[in-house]
């Protein structure tokens, strides 16, 4: 049925041709990147489990946290939509210059995004969890 204008509505009235709708590239895009990020949630290091023993199930400040999210084209590894906040835990593999040029990049945008991003060691997380909590405490409180 055609409107007067002749213009043919959407299928539910309310989008037009490309608007909302990914292209086929960038779906398949992010279908390999969930399931990528399924298969990190099944394959945690030792600190992400024990940073998720804490944060999970709202036990941490009353907070939703994910893990492995997808965001902005990336997976972060805790992710507090409510506050808008990645913690992101890293290895000694980030201590070589290409990979810190690539947390920085990925860190600006995510920021650019209006996400904040709080990163640690594993160290950090084994040898003074209290610290790591601190200061989650310290961004996270009201």
């Amino acid at each position: 049925m055609e409107k007067k204008d002749g213009k043919n509505p959407s299928p539910g009235g309310r989008r037009t041709k490309d608007e909302g709708v990914l292209s086929w590239p960038d779906y398949e895009k992010r279908q390999q990147l969930l399931e990528h990020a399924a298969r990190m949630r099944k394959s945690q290091t030792d600190a992400e489990g024990l940073l998720w023993g804490i944060l999970r199930g709202r036990r941490f400040l009353g907070l939703k946290f994910r893990r492995q999210h997808t965001i902005n084209g990336f997976i972060v590894d805790f992710y507090c939509n409510e506050r808008r906040l990645a913690i992101e835990l890293d290895g000694g593999g980030h201590n070589d210059s290409a990979k810190e040029r690539s947390d920085f990049l990925r860190t600006e945008s995510l920021r650019r995004s209006g996400i904040s991003v709080i990163r640690f060691w594993n160290n950090d997380v084994f040898n003074n969890i209290e610290a790591v909590l601190e200061r989650l405490f310290e961004e996270l409180k009201d």
